[in-house]
C-alpha cells in the first residue's frame, strides 16, 4: 500500500469516527431530554394522586364533622395552628374560611392574621 492510501483511509477513519461521535452526543442529549420529561411526568402524578387523597380526605372529615360537631371542637385548635404555619402554604383565605366554618371568635385567630401580614407585605 501506498503511503497516500494510508493517509486516505486515515482521514476517512477520523471522519467516521467524528460523525459517530456527533450521533453519540445526540443520542445522549435525546435520553437525557427523555429521563427529564419522564421525571415530570412522574411528579405530576404524584402531585395529582396528592391532591386526590387531599380531597378525600377533606370531605371524609367534613362529614364526620357534620355527624360529630365534637370532633370538630376537639381539633379546632390543631386546624388554626397548621393553617397559619409561616412556612406552609396557608393564605390569608384559609384562616378566613377556616374561621368562618368554625365560627372563631378567638383574639389569636386575628393575632394570626396580622402575623400573616407581618410575613407577607402583599397580603390584604
Amino acid at each position: 500500500m501506498s503511503r497516500t492510501n494510508i493517509d486516505e483511509q486515515l482521514i476517512l477513519i477520523n471522519e467516521q469516527k467524528k460523525a459517530q461521535l456527533e450521533k453519540l452526543t445526540q443520542l445522549k442529549n435525546r435520553e437525557k431530554d427523555l429521563r427529564a420529561q419522564q421525571r415530570k411526568k412522574e411528579r405530576d402524578l404524584t402531585r395529582q394522586q396528592d391532591t386526590r387523597l387531599k380531597i378525600i380526605l377533606g370531605s371524609f372529615y367534613l362529614r364526620q364533622f357534620k355527624q360529630n360537631p365534637a370532633l370538630l371542637e376537639s381539633i379546632k385548635n390543631d386546624l388554626v395552628s397548621f393553617a397559619s404555619e409561616p412556612e406552609g402554604k396557608a393564605k390569608e383565605q384559609n384562616l378566613t374560611v377556616l374561621k368562618e366554618l368554625l365560627n372563631i371568635e378567638d383574639p389569636n385567630v386575628e393575632l394570626l392574621h396580622s402575623f400573616w401580614k407581618i410575613g407577607n407585605p402583599d397580603f390584604k
